[in-house]
């Protein structure tokens, strides 16, 4: 992954296979908030490499986080002054989620295969974070 600025490139995220792992280089800016400016696509991304094969992700804009427990539960929670759409990505075959303050339930579908990524099977499921809040949710 490779940002630029006036024409000068510089490597954000850098991947390489070290002995028996994986070693990988995320370039922090001077400024950490920074982080927070950048765009969702990269941030996506960078999530998607650092969380292959974790039982769950987020697609979502920065300052919205990810919370997993080992129990098939977890929680996203919103730091933005609006409302956000965030994608959730659970690993697997579970086709809903339920919302465990309100009991709710939301319906995913099969999420396509990424170019480059592994197959393994995830499901997607969009909802709606409130500012300042979070939703918890378990798989079903």
């Amino acid at each position: 992954m490779r940002g630029t600025a006036n024409g000068r490139g510089a490597p954000l995220l850098i991947m390489d296979r070290y002995s028996k792992g994986i070693l990988y280089v995320l370039t922090i800016p001077e400024n950490a908030n920074d982080l927070y400016s950048l765009p969702q696509v990269v941030l996506t991304q960078i999530r998607q490499y650092l969380l292959r094969g974790f039982p769950v992700q987020i697609d979502a804009p920065g300052k919205v986080s990810l919370f997993a427990y080992d129990n098939n539960t977890f929680v996203v929670e919103s730091y933005l002054d609006a409302p956000t759409q965030v994608t959730v990505s659970t690993l697997g075959t579970a086709l809903m989620l339920r919302n465990l303050a309100t009991g709710a339930t939301v319906e995913g579908k099969p999420a396509a295969i990424r170019r480059g990524a592994p197959a393994d099977q995830r499901t997607e499921f969009h909802i709606e974070v409130a500012p300042h809040s979070f939703v918890a949710f378990a798989e079903e």
